[in-house]
């Protein structure tokens, strides 16, 4: 019995620790069952409830002879009430219950579609018929990269901070002409007054060090004419901790403990901010990068981070908040790109920014496969990690090619040694001048590789052996990838060690 378990819905929270990586945020509400591969399968799909769901996985030998999993939905919870100072309290349960409707949708598989490639084409199947995705076109024959750049941070000197600058304006236009790579994704961390670890404006403000806004514009214009995108990075949910232009008392979103509800990413810590106040900064400032710089925005926590807020004043549960995103983004002037976001605001997005490589280690777990990439290649823009943060690049190119995924790297005009006092320090490797060859060289082998296959999507996987698998997309050509240390025959191909080939459709 093969199970599929999907990154599906939304679970308890951990404490936030930088130093421990989490598993990843459960974020589309899918699992799957086959039973004989090519026989028979289902897949669920939860079409409300998602957002108070749990999905319960026990394989077999742990509480019975069977691999067992089932979605759970809460709608009482027990919580930890402090009643001191000194942090001792009581376990209570919610007073009133969570309020949401559970639909679920069963597709049944047979023959051919009974495996997790099936499953994937079914659930793709499934949000198009929803209009819960949209075909991005593409039109140019290369593919595309992401190529984040940091502005800058401040670092604290006596009583007062400065600004570090690591990527001017005209340094990251210099390092594009010279990249001269097609369809850039290009996107600037770090853009905002005085830098990443500040807090971003409600209207468009560049740090001054870094340019003038007529600068960036002619930038932004340049990256469009070379078939690109150019957009300002952006949490718009994080009031960052220790920084001004936000109210504590009436700003920020409330647990049910009556405490400032936290968040933490790129080693910023943040207090999460109410809809209310969410609403109130977001749209000046989509309105300005829209109107004043014609660029678009990468969005990140809004995408996979989901809360209600106990907050007297506008009280909402988290259906209402998955509303109320898409309500407010859909309106969005800017076009948006999303950090790996939730399945609800996939029909909203431009681009998918880090998608995961792999899965979340549970000991259980024998494979892993890309039903993600094969339920969006093809029609969203689907961009890997950063590889210049990767521990085996080698192998990270070679997942990313098999999984149809597009390059990302992270760059700095300025050596990373610059920015160790800053929180920008979690950026320990970027330098243009270390990393512009690896660009030039990577964007070129996997160019070669995805780029008959653009905007084609994926409609078969297979293993041919073990270490070596065989993509085969819509257009008929097909990628094969052996990731072992050893060459592979194929069908009269040769496919060298650690390398992938592209076999041309049969006529």
């Amino acid at each position: 019995v093969q199970v599929l378990v999907t990154r599906a819905l939304a679970g308890r929270g951990l404490p936030f620790d930088p130093e421990v990586n989490r598993p990843y945020p459960l974020s589309f509400p899918v699992f799957g069952m086959v039973h004989g591969e090519g026989q028979n399968a289902f897949l669920a799909v939860i079409e409300k409830g998602a957002a108070y769901g749990e999905l319960v996985v026990h394989p077999a030998g742990i509480l019975t002879n069977f691999n067992f999993l089932h979605n759970a939905f809460i709608y009482n919870e027990s919580y930890f009430q402090a009643t001191n100072r000194a942090g001792a309290g009581v376990t209570i349960v919610q007073s009133r219950p969570n309020v949401f409707d559970v639909v679920v949708h069963y597709r049944f598989l047979t023959g051919p579609d009974a495996d997790y490639v099936g499953m994937a084409r079914s659930y793709r199947q499934y949000l198009l018929e929803k209009g819960l995705l949209r075909r991005v076109i593409a039109d140019d024959p290369d593919i595309g990269i992401r190529l984040e750049f940091l502005g800058g941070d401040k670092e604290k000197v006596l009583l007062w901070h400065r600004f570090i600058p690591m990527t001017t304006v005209s340094q990251m236009a210099a390092i594009l002409a010279d990249l001269g790579v097609s369809n850039p994704e290009v996107i600037y961390y770090g853009w905002q007054p005085l830098g990443a670890s500040s807090m971003p404006p409600t209207k468009l403000a560049l740090e001054e060090a870094l340019g003038d806004l007529d600068e960036l514009r002619a930038l932004v214009e340049a990256v469009e004419a070379a078939g690109g995108h150019f957009a300002l990075y952006l949490n718009p949910q994080a009031a960052l901790r220790d920084e001004g232009g936000y109210s504590p008392r009436n700003d920020l979103a409330l647990a049910i403990t009556n405490r400032d509800l936290r968040s933490f990413n790129r080693n910023q810590p943040y207090f999460l901010f109410s809809l209310t106040a969410l609403e109130r900064r977001f749209r000046p400032l989509a309105a300005d990068v829209a109107d004043r710089l014609g660029a678009g925005l990468a969005l990140d926590g809004i995408g996979w981070t989901l809360y209600g807020d106990f907050r007297k004043s506008r009280p909402l549960n988290r259906e209402e908040t998955v509303a109320a995103y898409q309500a407010l983004l859909a309106a969005s002037p800017a076009a948006l790109g999303f950090y790996r976001p939730n399945d609800y605001l996939w029909g909203l997005a431009r681009a998918y920014y880090d998608m995961p490589l792999g899965d979340s280690g549970y000991i259980y777990t024998t494979e892993t496969v890309p039903f993600l990439p094969i339920v969006l290649v093809g029609y969203l823009p689907c961009y890997g990690p950063a590889l210049n943060f990767s521990p085996d690049l080698s192998r990270d190119i070679l997942r990313q090619i098999d999984f149809g995924l597009y390059p990302s790297y992270f760059l700095t005009h300025e050596v990373t040694a610059r920015m160790l006092n800053t929180r920008s320090n979690w950026i320990y490797t970027s330098s243009y001048a270390q990393w512009g060859e690896s660009v030039r060289q990577t964007y070129a082998r996997m160019n070669a590789l995805l780029g008959p296959v653009r905007g084609q999507p994926i409609v078969a996987r297979q293993r041919l052996a073990e270490g070596v698998f065989a993509t085969t997309y819509a257009n008929g050509r097909q990628i094969v990838v052996n990731y072992t240390d050893r060459p592979f025959a194929h069908d009269g191909l040769v496919v060298p060690p650690r390398e992938a080939l592209l076999k041309e459709a049969t006529p």
